[in-house]
């Protein structure tokens, strides 16, 4: 009955922990966590989100069954004054020793299953999704856009709510596209010279490079909120890896309509230029 006792409050205060923990830590739902994470901004966000919180969930009990029991013992067992007596020898609980080791293998299978399915949600393509390619090199970036024939600029601009599939190389090093706010990156691989028999410093994305054994990146997104956001690069790639930025503009339909007219303009009077910067 002692023992009982015992369990009956130590178990709730380890929850209670376990929730104090959580709320000091995870930024997510309070505001005012240790770790705040950006704006959420895609749909991929939410998912990779709810994975983290997940951890953060984890962390917390985990922490809070070691430090509760302790805390607990400490004041519950500790020695009174004029007891000169020796503690009960104990040797070793079958119970316990079966639970600490069947505890983590679930939380772990869990995990594994969690983040699996977390990967394929993220990769998984969409039916509407609009493709962009983006070559990257020291220090900036060109995205280009294959319903615009050919057209490319300095920055994306997306609708809100559009699947976006981004078809990536590297006409250098490696780089890496990375978006805190849609919570994605991918490493950027220069592509195989020797196999695609190109060299460094190409004007385009070629599209040979589709095929064959050169190293093509895949990445998506699906912007939820208006904005703009910075795309970093997430490799450390050179002299001015610092400010190797470029910016996602998210557009309402309506703004990306109009943006789409103009430029398809633009095109049927002069040709797109590629910078001075860019043919460096």
């Amino acid at each position: 009955m002692n023992k009982f006792k015992h369990f009956l409050i130590v178990t709730p205060l380890i929850f209670l922990s376990t929730a104090v923990t959580y709320f000091l830590i995870s930024g997510r739902t309070t505001g005012i966590g240790l770790f705040k994470l950006p704006t959420s901004a895609s749909t991929q966000a939410v998912i990779i989100d709810n994975l983290i919180d997940g951890h953060f969930i984890l962390i917390a009990f985990l922490f809070s069954v070691i430090i509760v029991p302790m805390l607990y013992t400490f004041v519950a067992f500790r020695r009174r004054e004029g007891d000169e007596s020796d503690g009960a020898h104990i040797h070793g609980n079958t119970a316990l020793e079966i639970g600490w080791t069947l505890l983590p293998l679930i939380f772990v299978a869990v995990f594994t299953v969690w983040g699996w399915q977390t990967y394929n949600d993220v990769l998984a393509a969409s039916d509407d999704e609009v493709t962009i390619q983006v070559q990257a090199f020291k220090w900036d970036w060109a995205f280009f856009y294959p319903e615009l024939e050919g057209y490319y600029d300095e920055n994306i601009y997306v609708a809100v709510g559009q699947p976006v599939k981004l078809v990536m190389q590297s006409r250098d090093v490696i780089h890496a596209f990375w978006v805190p706010e849609f919570r994605v990156k991918q490493d950027v691989m220069p592509y195989d010279v020797g196999n695609a028999g190109l060299t460094f410093g190409s004007d385009s994305f070629d599209e040979s490079l589709l095929e064959g054994n050169s190293q093509i990146q895949v990445l998506r997104f699906t912007p939820t909120q208006i904005g703009a956001y910075q795309v970093r690069c997430a490799e450390i790639c050179g002299t001015n890896h610092w400010s190797m930025y470029a910016t996602v503009n998210v557009l309402s339909q309506a703004d990306y309509d109009a943006w789409f007219a103009e430029v398809q303009t633009a095109q049927g009077l002069t040709d797109q230029l590629v910078s001075a910067e860019y043919n460096e």
